[in-house]
């Protein structure tokens, strides 16, 4: 399990650090103040400016090198080996064939 460069020894350190920092009782408010930021931020425009920009960058190039061509441009990087032996989920990304711009992610759907 390696999420965001974090193995599982790691995880449990920040576990345990998050729980002397904040008290145990303490948790329950901090998770819910967190949400709420969390929330605010997501329905805010500088995150819906974001996404935006997100796409059309994603459009653009898929425009400009089409998608055959992007998705040799992918399968060339991952055979590179230019990733480490951490960034073995980077290699699987790229070796994947590119989505089709117009079609909205998962994030973008959910809203």
């Amino acid at each position: 399990m390696n999420f965001l460069g974090i193995g599982p020894t790691e995880l449990i350190a920040i576990l345990l650090l998050v729980l002397i920092v904040f008290k145990p009782e303490d948790l329950a408010q901090t998770g819910r103040m967190l949400g709420k930021k969390w929330r605010a931020f997501r329905s805010s425009a500088l995150f819906a400016t974001l996404t935006g920009t997100q796409t059309a960058i994603r459009k653009t190039a898929h425009e400009y090198l089409g998608g055959q061509d992007l998705d040799e441009i992918r399968r060339e990087l991952a055979n590179l080996n230019i990733a480490d032996s951490y960034d073995k989920d980077l290699v699987e990304k790229l070796k994947r064939p590119a989505k089709d711009p117009s079609e909205k992610s998962e994030t973008e759907t959910k809203e």
